[in-house]
């Protein structure tokens, strides 16, 4: 076999290779929308189940100390109980999912249709002369080529906002427990705001010698909040300020630490809310936008290379007495599918969602004041206690 009919025979060969394996492409995208929506809702329920057994543990405390008053409402031990439980089945059937998402997954077709399509890029390149390439061919490998170096890099700042992100929360949540653990700073969250001087003589007349060790178990958590919010700064300088924090001393009274560790936690709850969750949102966004502009510039590329290979042997000689044009046709008829699953896999990106987002626009951080009589904070509403 001369290097001619050599040519055409891996044309041929490999036309009906990629048409057999084209219904992969149009598969993998709502697959792959259902894993990674089971991997979410499993998130989810992984939060709630976290959020009713600190609900369950609380209700505990409660019943172990009667004096307390009782936070919960109307529900019952029971109720709690019930509601731990629920959320327990509910991660358990949807690990369940996804265990079996994970076996359906089709990276191993997908494997040999992207090894079949690098072929075909390899003989395109070897058969078409330089000088007499197709335009529009160009234009697909350049995308192609461009979205293959992005996508790992969006990924990549994901991981960085996301490992950020969760040093934030916890650090807000280490802060939420220094407040608690101030003596009297119960009765003073209840109240939620202080109209004069006398409203808070009870909470001012601890200090650090009367109530040393709860203090200091406050102070110790703060310091681990403090750590975390500077880790995450390093993490995301742009969207993550390195939050200051206000020095304690041994004769604040806990009222004013009180105001510290609140001051501190409203930082990182606008941080979160107004830069760091809105910039992950975006990355996401983007994600998914390219990864489908990359499924679907893939499919043009191949699409456009067959059928421009085809013109090209045909006028210079090759693939006389072959039809193709069953194989070319069912290509073309899967390349259009692929492209609207992909497209209906992706979801509609809001305006809102592809703004960009400016660290500048946002302003200062809000800020708590004391002056003896009453605390300010800017005229902003006090944030949600829970989280």
């Amino acid at each position: 076999m001369n290097e001619a009919e050599n040519i055409q025979e891996r044309y041929i060969q490999l036309v009906r290779d990629i048409t057999k394996l084209q219904w992969v492409r149009e598969s993998i995208a709502s697959h792959s929308k259902n894993y990674e929506g089971l991997k979410k809702k499993i998130e989810k329920q992984l939060h709630l189940k976290e959020f009713s057994e600190k609900e369950l543990n609380k209700y505990r405390m409660e019943k172990d100390f009667p004096n307390k008053s009782n936070k919960n409402g109307t529900r019952t031990l029971r109720q709690v109980t019930e509601s731990v439980r629920f959320y327990e089945i509910a991660v358990r059937k949807l690990q369940v999912q996804v265990t079996e998402a994970r076996i359906m997954e089709l990276n191993e077709e997908k494997d040999k249709l992207d090894e079949l399509c690098k072929q075909l890029h390899l003989l395109y390149d070897q058969v078409v002369v330089p000088g007499t390439e197709d335009i529009f061919e160009q234009h697909l490998r350049n995308d192609v080529e461009q979205l293959n170096i992005e996508i790992p890099d969006i990924e990549s700042k994901i991981k960085l906002y996301k490992q950020a992100q969760t040093k934030l929360y916890k650090a807000r949540e280490l802060i939420d427990i220094a407040m608690k653990t101030l003596p009297g700073s119960t009765s003073f969250m209840d109240k939620q705001a202080l109209s004069n001087v006398n409203s808070h003589a009870a909470i001012s007349g601890y200090s650090f010698k009367n109530a040393w060790d709860p203090i200091s178990k406050a102070n110790e958590l703060s310091q681990r909040g403090y750590k975390l919010v500077k880790v995450a700064s390093e993490l995301c300088p742009d969207d993550v300020p390195n939050i200051p924090n206000t020095t304690n001393f041994a004769n604040d009274d806990v009222l004013r630490l009180l105001t510290n560790y609140r001051g501190y936690r409203l930082k990182i709850e606008s941080v979160l809310r107004k830069q760091l969750n809105p910039r992950l949102n975006s990355f996401e966004n983007q994600l998914v936008m390219s990864k489908y502009h990359f499924e679907q510039r893939t499919v043009e590329w191949v699409d456009r290379q067959v059928t421009f290979l085809e013109s090209y042997l045909r006028a210079n000689g090759f693939l006389e007495n072959q039809n193709l044009d069953r194989e070319i046709s069912m290509l073309r008829m899967g390349s259009r599918a692929a492209v609207t699953a992909v497209a209906e896999a992706s979801d509609r990106v809001t305006v809102d969602d592809a703004l960009n987002i400016s660290t500048e626009d946002n302003g200062a951080l809000p800020e708590y004041e004391y002056n003896g009589s009453l605390l300010h904070n800017n005229d902003l509403p006090p944030p949600a206690y829970s989280r």
